[in-house]
């Protein structure tokens, strides 16, 4: 039930104090979060309809990524009540043949995301000199997401798994766009004696930035083995 709101703040559409307030006053009136968005003026139906018909469609695709999954597709065998539900605006129609498509290329893609990126846990940052920073920020706008300085995003501090959130974008859309600045060299994980130099200073005054460090360095062993 809180799906509108997830949509609208990924896409920056949706303040904090906005999405608190519309979550009590849901609670509140016992109806559906959407209507409460608008009635408040927060944001308009037809941006409500783009952002769920937008999560929808990603989460359809996050299925076909499933590794230990099978499908199958009857033709002609329609759900109960389909007919009714074709007069409903708010039901999403996407043509099979676009939808296999995409998913075919997402699967192929995918192959090479996963051993780019082997755990979201990771932490990034901007690849030393050259032309980085100007070819990361044209990644960051092309792939229209909320915040296109790579200096904010790739800071060394931010793990692989909140930036679909920071970003604005879908988990895939990120890892795509993570995925192609690293094999091209302009942005790099973290290295072994970089997440120990930081976790130590981060024991002083940041816990938070502290824990995100150990994890990341979980993978290879914990900080301070030999």
């Amino acid at each position: 039930r809180g799906r509108p709101c997830r949509g609208l703040r990924r896409r920056g559409e949706i303040p904090p104090g906005q999405r608190d307030r519309a979550l009590e006053l849901h609670r509140e009136r016992d109806t559906r979060l959407g209507n409460v968005l608008v009635d408040e003026g927060y944001t308009t139906p037809e941006r409500i309809l783009d952002a769920r018909r937008h999560q929808v469609e990603e989460e359809i695709y996050e299925c076909f990524a499933w590794e230990d999954a099978f499908f199958e597709f009857d033709k002609g065998q329609l759900p109960d009540g389909f007919e009714l539900r074709q007069s409903d605006p708010e039901e999403f129609r996407f043509p099979v043949s676009s939808v296999l498509m995409e998913a075919v290329r997402r699967i192929d893609e995918l192959k090479m995301i996963r051993t780019t990126l082997p755990s979201e846990r990771r932490l990034y940052t901007l690849a030393e000199g050259g032309d980085h920073t100007k070819r990361a920020t044209k990644a960051l706008e092309e792939a229209k997401a909320r915040v296109t300085d790579p200096a904010e995003v790739f800071n060394g501090k931010l793990s692989l798994a909140a930036m679909p959130y920071y970003l604005g974008l879908s988990r895939f859309e990120t890892q795509s766009l993570l995925t192609g600045l690293i094999v091209a060299g302009h942005v790099r994980p973290l290295l072994r004696h970089e997440l120990e130099s930081n976790f130590r200073a981060a024991l002083e005054d940041d816990l938070d930035y502290a824990l995100r460090l150990y994890e990341c360095a979980l993978e290879s062993g914990p900080l301070g083995d030999p």
